[in-house]
């Protein structure tokens, strides 16, 4: 009997110390997690700014060309180098808009659909793509709809249309 209430001991022993020490357990690995996100959120940061703002600095320019110079047709060449910048340089978010944008672009294409909501949709796929970009290398947040209306002169008379497209477009 005296064997069987020394192991009940040590069990409850046991118990009660894997109770006290769980809370510190899933903490320090919590902890890790974040250590380990905070260290790779360090290297991306690292690694952009090793790229040189002058390359981001002509990515945002080149992306900001197309809403300053809208009269003016962009290249197949042009677009294909601006997009595979983007890639390499832009977040997943920025990537998934020029992802979205081209998808766009592509459809309506095959299906000669290009007349005014094209172009206002286009037009919100740039400035989204511009407030993303801006926001990555920047740190600052820029309204596409306010990018827009630098632009166009008659912005007033077709708001509610570029608001409704936005906000599709935003999901």
């Amino acid at each position: 009997m005296k064997y069987f209430s020394g192991i009940i001991t040590f069990l409850l022993l046991l118990i009660i110390y894997l109770i006290k020490k769980t809370p510190t357990m899933i903490n320090d690995k919590l902890k890790d997690s974040r250590t380990f996100q905070n260290s790779h959120n360090l290297q991306v940061e690292s690694y952009f700014r090793q790229v040189g703002n002058e390359e981001i600095k002509n990515l945002l320019n080149d992306w900001t060309s197309l809403i300053v110079n809208m009269d003016k047709t962009p290249k197949v060449e042009f677009m294909t180098k601006l997009t595979q910048q983007t890639i390499m340089l832009g977040s997943s978010r920025t990537v998934k808009l020029v992802a979205d944008m081209m998808q766009f672009n592509y459809i309506n294409s095959q299906n000669n659909k290009r007349n005014e909501d094209f172009t206002f949709t286009f037009m919100i796929y740039i400035a989204m793509i511009i407030s993303s970009l801006k926001q990555d290398f920047t740190g600052y947040k820029t309204e596409p709809l306010d990018i827009i209306r630098i632009k166009i002169s008659d912005y007033d008379k077709f708001e509610n249309k570029y608001r409704q497209i936005y906000k599709k477009l935003k999901r």
